[in-house]
């Protein structure tokens, strides 16, 4: 079995101090985990474009303005799987500035998984008892975005 080994591209879209976040379920922690949206580099895609098109294909909407925070590295299991990420964290804006009103913003993956999003602040994930993800996110934010 190759490693789990992945580029990742995630955005970070704010409104006031929250951070639009999808939530999943880890069943081998038995805990909740939220990350921002984004995902896999494909091979010869640049990070950014990776950025553009995960978030049209997740929840069909644009972004502008992308601006590379930092670069991370992510090591974590994951049902039983071992993975080092390396992920490109971007803070970027809707194109249109409507997507900021919504609250019930749905995700949906290319494999059909639908995951709920929603606009969460640290002290509300704290709160909910989630997990921020990648692992490092929250000293990020403080240290740059939400400082």
């Amino acid at each position: 079995m190759p490693p789990n080994f992945r580029l990742k591209a995630f955005c970070l879209l704010l409104r006031d101090n929250q951070m639009l976040l999808s939530k999943h379920f880890d069943k081998n922690r038995n805990d909740y985990f939220v990350r921002p949206l984004g995902g896999t580099v494909e091979f010869q895609e640049r990070s950014e474009d990776t950025l553009r098109r995960e978030i049209n294909e997740e929840i069909g909407a644009e972004i502008i303005e992308p601006q590379l925070v930092t670069v991370m590295e992510d090591i974590f299991d994951y049902r039983g799987e071992p993975y080092h990420d390396v992920v490109f964290l971007y803070h970027a804006k809707f194109a249109d500035a409507s997507w900021y009103q919504k609250d019930d913003i749905v995700c949906t993956e290319m494999d059909g998984a639908v995951f709920p999003t929603y606009w969460l602040s640290l002290e509300e994930i704290k709160e909910n008892g989630y997990r921020l993800v990648p692992d490092g996110l929250e000293a990020v934010l403080k240290n740059t975005l939400l400082s």
